[in-house]
């Protein structure tokens, strides 16, 4: 008798272990399906439906590069809310002078209006604003932002926070300051029918500007451009390997530049520049 029962409960344990195998057998056809449809899910939708995906993404960043302007722009114009003031009072009689022979449509508001208070941004921060936002701007093209966004008649040292937006954020979606997107976007405005030049880009400035490039580069485009600097493939550099390929070939950077470049980078306590963490420092930062 317990020889019997010990053969039923054997043959009762290994169909339950069949009856386990074949479900989980189902589940992982079950979930592998699940997976397949997941990634071709995207390929599978109508054009429509990808068009709107996408549009819905840009929409977001869009709206992101928004906020992160309108944070950062007001930390730096509280920080200089004394310097708006003197710059509005210095340069109200010029600006008026400078008023009497132009087209009224040409030139921005009066420095002493509300409008001047609430949308000013002084030029002198522009280059940090621009960087501190992701862009990899020169000087030379901070310069042509500040022409292009630049009101018209003598200077207050501010420009119109609404117009540097534009720019800025088209510049962050499409990598290119003043490309072919904020014309497109300057044309739709002056077709509105609001209030003329209320934060609007000047479309003649915009047909006379020259677009460039200033995306970021990756970290592993850095880190080659360092390497190439790197001819002893040491794994970091000396003042020497800098001044050998800097100073030299085409494009040459001046001694000062390149003593500048060297002590903001390289490390004190042994006077080398160790590239691999600038590499990843300056395509996040």
């Amino acid at each position: 008798m317990p020889v019997e029962l010990k053969l039923k409960n054997s043959s009762s344990t290994k169909s339950a272990k069949r009856r386990s195998k074949r479900d989980s057998s189902r589940n992982k056809d079950t979930k592998k399906s699940v997976d397949n449809d997941g990634q071709c899910g995207s390929d599978t939708l109508p054009e429509p439906i990808r068009y709107l995906g996408g549009k819905q993404r840009t929409d977001f960043q869009r709206s992101k590069h928004h906020k992160h302007f309108e944070e950062l722009t007001t930390v730096i114009c509280a920080s200089s809310h004394p310097l708006r003031a003197l710059a509005a009072t210095e340069a109200s009689a010029a600006n008026t002078a400078g008023r009497r022979g132009a087209n009224p449509a040409s030139v921005g508001p009066s420095p002493s209006s509300p409008a001047f208070s609430a949308y000013a941004f002084p030029i002198l921060s522009v280059g940090y604003l621009a960087r501190a936002m992701g862009l990899n701007v020169s000087n030379e093209q901070v310069a042509s932002i500040v022409e292009l966004i630049e009101e018209g008649g003598v200077s207050t040292g501010f420009v119109d926070k609404r117009k540097l937006e534009h720019v800025l954020v088209d510049a962050l979606l499409t990598g290119t300051i003043g490309g072919s997107t904020l014309r497109e976007f300057a044309v739709a405005a002056a077709a509105s029918s609001e209030e003329a030049n209320v934060g609007k880009l000047s479309l003649e400035r915009l047909e006379r500007f020259a677009p460039s490039l200033c995306a970021r580069d990756s970290d592993a485009t850095l880190l080659r451009a360092f390497e190439a600097l790197d001819m002893g493939r040491k794994g970091y550099l000396e003042l020497l390997d800098l001044q050998a390929t800097l100073a030299a070939g085409g494009e040459r950077f001046s001694s000062e530049e390149v003593d500048e470049m060297w002590m903001a980078m390289r490390d004190p306590e042994t006077d080398r520049i160790y590239y691999r963490d600038f590499a990843d420092v300056l395509a996040r930062e």
